[in-house]
């Protein structure tokens, strides 16, 4: 949704500083947009990633793992360059590392 919306930002504001814009809806701050697109940065791959597990009917570790992998990676990419919505990204990866943290532990999973 937020990827869409931004790709309808032109347009949007377009509409909105029409002289026959009468709503009281305002448009969003440069900042909002730049923390907006730092969002869908962020959340991207988990999009991708879930796309990915739910178009199998039976998603195994094999799969999981690497993904798991490579969201981690690109979070702390995200961090390192400091990309808009860093918080949002901390608390991600934090969450992401409680929830998931035993596959890097367990004997069983780094089989």
């Amino acid at each position: 949704m937020l990827k869409r919306l931004l790709e309808m930002q032109a347009a949007l504001s377009a509409e909105m500083a029409s002289p026959k814009n009468t709503s009281d809806v305002q448009m969003l701050a440069p900042q909002e947009w730049r923390h907006m697109s730092g969002l869908v940065e962020i959340l991207q791959p988990l999009a991708d990633a879930r796309e990915e597990l739910s178009g199998d009917s039976c998603p195994t570790l094999s799969m999981v793992i690497p993904i798991l992998h490579c969201l981690e990676s690109h979070l702390t990419r995200c961090i390192q360059h400091k990309t808009e919505g860093i918080m949002f990204a901390r608390n991600f990866l934090k969450a992401l590392k409680s929830k998931f943290g035993i596959y890097k532990e367990d004997s069983d999973y780094l089989l």
